[in-house]
């Protein structure tokens, strides 16, 4: 399989980390064709086969990918004369452990998990009891227009935060000796960071546009979704604040022109 991946990476279609900085969502993705993760997962699909039922499936998948993922970066370390066990390498494990710790006190990702709670805690409390098997079910009004809006808000919910989270804890390079190497990395970070911001602000945009469009076709909700869109103009508006060049970012593919014919 490891074999397989490798050849794969080499194609020439696939558009390089387009992968990073997208929203995941490969169903509505029209680079589908043009990205790795996604020709790689699906070869992972079919190698697993139709073993069982579709969460048994996605489980076996995942768990391929990151026993393929480690033992791809056990050979490359190996390959590189990394020593992973070394005290060096603990040394910098501990201070990860240590910068994802001062990364969830960081105030915007905080607001940004409590709104996915605060929306989780709303949809929960809109639900009404189950129908009876013969009751027959009246659709509301709108019923499609509403659910596509729930459909966005839940895909973004807790997308934000973690991509604000990954913002806030940029890996250090104060142990690299070499001041050139160390600034072209931290350079290389800071261009990674404003990527996965964008795509936070993003999530944030369509989230805010499904939320304005759920309060007028609800109107009787309107006073607590304005609480979310509140909310959530306030976090972009912080956002934007404090990563003030995220918006300027290039991300591969879908901010530049590609040749689609392939």
């Amino acid at each position: 399989m490891k074999r397989k991946l490798r050849e794969l990476a080499k194609e020439p279609q696939f558009i390089e980390g387009i992968y990073n900085y997208c929203d995941n969502w490969c169903e509505r993705c029209q680079f589908t064709t043009r990205c790795l993760s996604y020709a790689s997962t699906a070869e992972l699909m079919k190698e697993a086969g139709d073993t069982g039922d579709e969460l048994s499936r996605s489980l076996e998948t995942v768990a391929s990918v990151f026993a393929e993922t480690k033992e791809m970066l056990l050979e490359m370390a190996e390959e590189r004369g990394i020593d992973l066990n070394s005290p060096e390498a603990e040394a910098a494990w501990q201070d990860e452990q240590r910068r994802n710790r001062e990364a969830r006190e960081e105030p915007l990702f905080r607001a940004a998990e409590a709104y996915s709670f605060q929306v989780q805690a709303w949809f929960q409390s809109q639900q009404s009891d189950e129908p009876e098997a013969d009751e027959p079910v009246a659709l509301p009004d709108h019923y499609e227009e509403v659910s596509e809006a729930v459909e966005i808000i839940h895909w973004y919910q807790f997308f934000i935060a973690s991509k604000l989270f990954r913002a806030s804890d940029p890996p250090a390079y104060d142990q690299i000796g070499d001041e050139e190497m160390r600034r072209e990395l931290e350079a290389h970070m800071a261009e990674h960071t404003s990527g996965t911001v964008k795509i936070a602000l993003i999530g944030m945009d369509r989230s805010l546009l499904a939320w304005q469009r759920l309060q007028h076709l609800l109107p009787e909700a309107a006073p607590q979704i304005v609480t979310f869109i509140k909310s959530l103009e306030r976090l972009r508006r912080q956002t934007e604040l404090a990563f003030p060049h995220a918006r300027d970012f290039i991300r591969p593919g879908f901010d530049e022109a590609v040749d689609y014919e392939m």
